[in-house]
């Protein structure tokens, strides 16, 4: 009987539920004990006598894991089935594979079997659908054993069952009850009904983006305050400057002084005494200029004095200093 290399059969397909209620992950699909040994059995059944062949050219394609059969057809009992598969009467094929039940997870509402390692596909004539399986787990002596349909039922419904449990607990959790205070301090109603966490979570977040703007208006308002603050700082040294109570290099210690304690610069300034003009000098020197008659009232002056004596009373300068005939 000729070989039919062009034939492919689908093992997996994630997007399709089994017979079981669950899916299962083709990436996560191990298939290293399966390559080392592709063998294809007849629906199942574990025995040398029900070895139809083996699968060849197994891969993944898009989502799919699929592979390519080869029949032993030096067996009479496999002449029979490779037949009706060449002539398209037989077309499912069934994975056999061990996994671990917490492997198992319900996602998105759908029962998934994550990982597991490929152990047997077999040639099954009638399949509850197009991706049915046979899951096996190990005796006591570490031997496979193929899972009664009973068993896989019961493993599906407790998983769902303890997610159904979870997200009742998970619902209720979502329910607390508040004092008085705290209704008020979040600004809500106040009544002794519980109130939901999300409630609870936007209230929250809304009172903490207020206090996000609150701060950055402090801020705003504080940088503005030490702005005018330094203003006011900076004239005032500069006054001291040309008050001549403090020299140009001393300003910026001045204005450091006057940031750190205002009041510290205050006090300090103002027992630093300001320099005075020349005609203050005069004013305030040993003789008033209007007493200067004589040239020896003249040099008692100090020479600025003199100066603005000479320039400010001219006609009196003149006076003393012009001599007489």
């Amino acid at each position: 009987m000729p070989e039919n290399k062009k034939l492919r059969f689908v093992f997996n397909d994630p997007s399709q539920k089994n017979s079981y209620g669950f899916y299962v992950l083709t990436s996560g699909i191990a298939l290293q004990r399966f390559n080392g040994n592709p063998i294809m059995l007849d629906d199942h059944r574990l025995s040398n006598h029900t070895v139809l062949g083996r699968w060849l050219n197994i891969s993944v394609e898009g989502d799919l894991l699929m592979a390519e059969p080869e029949f032993d057809t030096a067996e009479p009992s496999v002449q029979k089935i490779a037949g009706q598969v060449e002539r398209g009467f037989i077309k499912s094929c069934s994975m056999g594979f061990f996994f671990d039940p917490k492997d198992l997870k319900l996602i998105d509402g759908k029962l998934v079997l994550t990982k597991c390692e490929l152990y047997e596909c077999s040639i099954v004539p009638v399949p509850s659908n197009s991706n049915s399986v046979a899951l096996y787990i190990k005796d006591e002596n570490g031997k496979a054993q193929l899972m009664d349909q009973e068993k896989i039922q019961q493993l599906c419904l407790s998983i769902q069952t303890a997610s159904q449990l979870e997200n009742h607990n998970t619902n209720n959790m979502k329910k607390v009850t508040l004092s008085a205070a705290a209704f008020v301090a979040l600004g809500m109603k106040d009544t002794t009904e519980e109130v939901d966490v999300d409630a609870i979570n936007a209230k929250v977040l809304a009172l903490s983006a207020e206090n996000e703007k609150n701060k950055k208006d402090l801020k705003v308002f504080k940088d503005a305050k030490e702005t005018a603050e330094l203003k006011a700082v900076k004239e005032k040294v500069s006054a001291a400057v040309l008050a001549g109570q403090i020299t140009a290099d001393k300003e910026a210690e001045f204005v450091q002084l006057g940031v750190l304690n205002p009041t510290l610069l205050e006090n300090t300034l103002a027992s630093i005494p300001k320099k005075k003009s020349l005609n203050a000098e005069i004013n305030e020197g040993a003789q008033d200029p209007s007493e200067v008659k004589t040239a020896e009232d003249f040099f008692k002056l100090d020479a600025a004095a003199q100066l603005s004596f000479k320039n400010e009373n001219l006609s009196q300068y003149l006076k003393i200093f012009t001599p007489k005939n």
